[in-house]
């Protein structure tokens, strides 16, 4: 479970650095909110395919 918390950690700080860039103007906010959804949807696989690896 350890190895999912890093994981998540790198990816919530890729979604900080995403808001963070919001801020610039760089980025309009329909691809903000799909590279948002695009990193927790691939947490939410990864951490199913780690409860499941575990699962008796």
């Amino acid at each position: 479970m350890s190895e999912f918390k890093a994981k998540y950690a790198f990816k919530a700080e890729e979604i900080r650095d995403i808001e963070d860039n919001d801020c610039t103007g760089l980025y309009d906010e329909e691809t903000i909110k799909k590279a948002k959804a695009q990193i927790l949807e691939q947490s939410v696989v990864e951490l199913k395919a780690l409860l499941n690896k575990h699962k008796p």
